[in-house]
């Protein structure tokens, strides 16, 4: 999370000197949100994300990274109180079974809880979960088995990536086409052609800034939309495009490496 602060720093000191008043006053409540953890909370009560003014909503893209911290502070200590490793195979399956269950209840009965909501989304990383137990097992299947596999899983995911909409019921039981495609590729791919196909060198590049981009996109396409408001939505795209991937590669050299190679000697901090 030190990279997410180090972004959402810039950008709400940029956005202080930048925006109307009323904008600053929506700005600083979500970065409260943030800090807590808890932005999908707070805009599961201030912002449909479909709606046509997510896109000037800075933060939005943060829901997603709460529902993990969440996760990642929470399932931890659950694991914690559960000794074997039978009965931690038996918690996942119920608790993803369960969430499943939740997303799919909730995406016909109540859409816009169902889309931030926490229970509704764990089974999701859940799932890699049970892609660790059972990695062993996926690894031993025959390589030509796995290829198949592993071609199936990326196609899926390409498909599922131009077919879903706005009018998804997602997450629901569409969602779970995605899911066991990306399970498919983690588990099955390795050694692979599609291995191989990940392992190029600009598609690799692109994984090793993802998380920056994934950091920078909301920011820069709500930021310009909000200043260059009589722009076409195509040029502002393509520009946001353009920003994201520049503040992405500098972020990834300048921030997240360091960080990453960054050795922490408690012994000289106390001693």
């Amino acid at each position: 999370m030190t990279r997410a602060n180090c972004c959402h720093t810039y950008i709400l000191f940029n956005c202080f000197f930048t925006l109307a008043p009323s904008k600053v006053k929506d700005l600083s409540q979500e970065l409260v949100a943030v800090a807590t953890f808890s932005s999908n909370f707070y805009y599961l009560f201030t912002q449909n994300y479909f709606s046509s003014t997510a896109e000037e909503t800075i933060f939005l893209h943060t829901w997603s990274l709460a529902v993990e911290e969440q996760f990642y502070i929470f399932f931890p200590l659950l694991l914690l109180f559960i000794r074997t490793k039978y009965q931690r195979l038996v918690v996942i399956s119920f608790l993803t079974i369960a969430s499943l269950f939740s997303a799919i209840y909730f995406s016909f009965n109540n859409p816009s809880l169902n889309f931030y909501f926490t229970p509704s989304r764990i089974w999701e990383l859940m799932a890699g979960s049970l892609v660790a137990i059972y990695y062993p097992i996926l690894a031993g299947i025959n390589l030509k088995t796995r290829n198949r596999l592993s071609v199936i899983g990326l196609a899926t995911i390409g498909v599922s990536v131009c077919v879903f909409t706005k009018e998804t019921q997602h997450p629901g039981w569409p969602t779970i086409i995605p899911i066991l495609a990306v399970c498919i590729v983690i588990g099955c791919s390795n050694g692979t052609s599609v291995s191989r196909i990940l392992d190029i060198k600009p598609i690799r590049f692109i994984g090793l800034i993802s998380y920056s981009l994934y950091l920078w996109h909301q920011p820069v396409m709500a930021f310009l939309s909000i200043k260059f408001y009589n722009l076409p939505h195509t040029e502002t795209l393509i520009l946001a495009t353009m920003v994201t991937g520049i503040l992405s590669y500098f972020t990834f050299k300048f921030v997240e490496t360091p960080f990453r190679h960054f050795s922490f000697n408690t012994t000289r901090l106390f001693f």
